[in-house]
């Protein structure tokens, strides 16, 4: 199967608008963490979830924020497919490496779910948020 290309967008309102929101609340009840992001957060040297919302929000609340949605991502509780999007948070250790972030909203519950928050190794998304902005010049 080949890679799936990494498509940049500007990150929707309406997302936006549902997951600001919830990260300002920091209402674990209403914010899931996956294992896995879980341990990246403490890798990258956040130490507590509330520092990780900040960091979030800083970026989320920047005007023309880009990202990459990441279709069918779903929700292995309920089995609910999840509006998620993927993008670049600065790194909190002041590396030049940013933190790549995978959010996903749940549909049917005002929830959502923290996928991954690691440094981006890859640097596909940083690649193409590059390349999209380019294009707009």
């Amino acid at each position: 199967m080949p890679a799936r290309k990494t498509v940049v967008a500007p990150l929707p309102q309406h997302w936006l608008d549902a997951v600001i929101p919830i990260l300002e609340r920091g209402d674990p009840a209403s914010i899931l963490w996956t294992g896995r992001a879980q341990r990246e957060m403490s890798a990258a040297g956040i130490q507590f979830n509330w520092d990780a919302y900040e960091l979030c929000l800083q970026v989320l609340r920047s005007p023309g924020m880009l990202g990459e949605q990441i279709p069918g991502m779903v929700d292995e509780r309920d089995d609910t497919l999840c509006e998620t999007w993927a993008f670049l948070c600065p790194h909190p250790l002041g590396l030049k490496i940013p933190l790549y972030v995978k959010i996903a909203l749940h549909g049917s519950r005002v929830h959502l779910v923290m996928i991954s928050m690691h440094t981006d190794h890859s640097g596909k998304l940083l690649e193409a948020i590059r390349a999209f902005l380019k294009k707009k010049t």
